[in-house]
């Protein structure tokens, strides 16, 4: 599920049950997603303020903050990030109905067998967004010379007799021209 050359997307998992939180963990995993656990409501909140996630699963019933409560703060501060609500007793229709699309329903009884297509789903049109972000990066450098180059507007752009990648570099072996521009024009590439 990992967008080429950037981290495996990042599950909050909120589950007051271990075994079942372990499973679905294990599940996640298996699939190359990094996932964070939550035993309540309260912690998955306190988690969600500390960074960033790319999508949330959260049991209806979980102590502390239940998952409704938990997804309305969430959605208040956070509204880019889906979740996917597991419990017993909800219409599926009702979590898409309250995030507007961005949300998923699953039985918890079946949730081992469901988990991973809703979060692919989930995720899918979650990362679309990302991926709109992320251009692809052309790295050049002259030939026996030590700085790369990724912006076309900086003076020292080679346009011939140079090495070319696409592949993330370190940032020390940047010009200090494009580092300049990278940071003007917000383009993604290793800090400083």
């Amino acid at each position: 599920m990992a967008i080429p050359g950037t981290t495996a997307p990042k599950i909050l998992l909120a589950e007051n049950d271990p075994a079942m939180r372990g499973e679905l963990s294990r599940i996640l995993r298996d699939d190359g997603l990094l996932v964070v656990e939550a035993p309540d409501g309260t912690r998955a909140l306190e988690l969600i303020e500390e960074g960033a996630f790319d999508l949330v699963l959260l049991e209806l019933a979980i102590p502390g903050l239940n998952g409704f409560q938990l997804a309305e703060k969430i959605q208040s501060r956070f509204p880019e990030i889906p979740i996917i609500f597991m419990g017993a007793y909800v219409p599926t229709s009702l979590g898409k109905r309250i995030l507007r699309g961005k949300a998923e329903f699953i039985e918890k009884e079946g949730a081992v067998n469901a988990i991973l297509p809703a979060v692919q789903r989930l995720l899918r049109g979650s990362l679309a967004v990302k991926r709109q972000d992320i251009r692809a990066i052309t790295y050049r450098k002259r030939v026996n010379r030590q700085s790369w180059h990724f912006s076309p507007a900086c003076s020292n752009w080679p346009t011939r007799d140079y090495e070319e990648r696409a592949t993330p570099l370190e940032a020390g072996e940047f010009c200090n021209e494009c580092r300049a521009k990278g940071h003007r024009h917000r383009h993604r590439f290793p800090p400083p």
